[in-house]
């Protein structure tokens, strides 16, 4: 499962019907990945630690999304 699908599945961020350009659309005008990291834990802070950095803005939110959620 994907970090966009879990995010739908569980509801985070009051989401219903959205897809991985819904989720990037909104995500991006208030979350960086390692917000959403800080807060939800999809991912593992080593793994965002590879690809992101904090305050780095939502240039690499995309990629954040389509990362697969360790089981």
């Amino acid at each position: 499962m994907k970090v966009w699908q879990k995010i739908i599945l569980g509801k985070q961020y009051g989401i219903k019907a959205w897809n991985l350009d819904t989720t990037e659309s909104e995500l991006s005008a208030y979350n960086c990945p390692a917000r959403i990291e800080a807060e939800h834990g999809f991912i593992g802070i080593k793994r965002l630690e590879r690809f992101c950095q904090l305050g780095c803005g939502v240039k690499c939110l995309r990629e954040y999304l389509e990362l697969e959620v360790p089981k």
